[in-house]
């Protein structure tokens, strides 16, 4: 934004790694949010996430300048701006996040470790139950 309304071109210029760093600073944390919010399927969520933003880094140097030339022909500074609030948005929907509750990583291991268990647990009781129904259908076809 503050580009938008410079008519120095080495101001202008050296705002590029200042753009740099802060698209940095977007991308980390919206990756690493991803694997806070998903316990199953992780690396499948983490798979989109990396993959949006892959694409997104291709696709928005190609359609932005077709956005400046066509809406802001010849028109540097409302170009900036309205690129300066696209990138501006990522702060809005940063903001929407819902924090998850603190926990401490030993207690997350332990719950995770008894849910693991837990299922395991369930599929051997049901592998019992199908073994017990195999046996009595046996016996019941030996008897007859």
């Amino acid at each position: 934004m503050l580009t938008s309304s410079d008519t120095n071109l080495a101001k202008s210029t050296t705002s590029a790694p200042d753009g740099g760093i802060g698209c940095g600073l977007i991308y980390l944390p919206a990756i690493v949010s991803v694997g806070y919010y998903f316990e199953e399927k992780r690396s499948f969520a983490m798979g989109i996430a990396v993959c949006g933003s892959g694409l997104g880094t291709v696709v928005f140097p190609f359609v932005l300048p077709w956005i400046m030339n066509r809406f802001f022909s010849n028109n540097y500074k409302d170009a900036l701006l309205f690129e300066s609030v696209l990138i501006f948005l990522c702060i809005f929907f940063g903001l929407l996040m819902i924090p998850l509750p603190i926990e401490p990583s030993e207690q997350r291991r332990l719950r995770i470790k008894l849910q693991k268990e837990a299922k395991k647990q369930v599929k051997k009781t049901i592998t019992n139950i199908e073994n017990e129904n195999k046996q009595a259908k046996q016996s019941i076809t030996e008897h007859e």
